[in-house]
């Protein structure tokens, strides 16, 4: 059991803020290169995105890839869907050494259905509203059986 809590307790807050690091205040990055502009959330001071996609009114949209870098080492990448500058439909996002997330976006936050899969194989399945867990969630490891999860809001309650 206290496996399972720690690959939560790890694997959520990296992924519900879309890969940029303790969020306290959300802008708009432009890439250097393009000046095609991704909506994000960030602490560290010295924080690039990268998008290689369509760009409209200045923002990224459609199919594309968006890196993000501090201080000029690769932290994560997505890829999918962009609408007005966020993600928004199906994508992945992934970050170096830590987990991968693929499913639905919208707003930037992860919302519908979606599965996040550590590095050592565990797979965590289940739906978000506005980025927080709603509902069952199955989690599952190569040693074993499922297990499933009961969310609300965010909170486990079984």
């Amino acid at each position: 059991m206290e496996l399972k809590f720690k690959f939560i307790a790890t694997v959520f807050p990296v992924l519900l803020c879309l890969c940029l690091p303790s969020p306290s205040r959300a802008e708009w990055f432009k890439d250097p290169e393009t000046g095609c502009a991704v909506w994000g959330e960030h602490s560290q001071p010295i924080v690039t995105v990268y998008w290689s996609g369509e760009c409209v009114d200045g923002k990224a949209s459609g199919k594309g890839i968006m890196q993000v870098h501090i201080d000029k080492m690769p932290f994560s990448k997505y890829e999918g869907d962009y609408k007005k500058g966020k993600a928004d439909g199906h994508g992945v996002l992934t970050t170096p050494g830590e987990s991968r997330y693929e499913g639905e976006f919208k707003d930037n936050n992860m919302h519908g259905h979606g599965v996040v899969i550590s590095t050592d194989g565990k797979r965590l399945e289940g739906n978000y509203l506005n980025g927080i867990p709603q509902g069952t969630f199955t989690l599952t490891t190569p040693e074993g059986p499922s297990t499933e999860m009961e969310f609300d809001h965010g909170k486990r309650i079984k």
